[in-house]
């Protein structure tokens, strides 16, 4: 499962991997997105906070190529 939201008044982009809750996160500063883990450390999510400010309309942040 990947789904992917964008809450436009928010301007955050969020890429979820999974239903499970959130048990930490952590905040990478280079592209300045937030990794939220699952209590057992797995990825569950990617969020991108001000998000159309931090990346110009048609570039794919880094993070997201690999």
């Amino acid at each position: 499962m990947i789904r992917i939201l964008y809450d436009k008044e928010g301007d955050l982009l969020e890429i979820r991997f999974s239903e499970e809750q959130v048990a930490y996160s952590e905040y990478v500063e280079e592209p300045g997105m937030v990794i939220d883990y699952s209590k057992e450390g797995s990825i569950i999510a990617l969020e991108f906070p001000s998000f159309s400010r931090k990346f110009a309309r048609g570039k794919v942040p880094e993070i997201l190529l690999l």
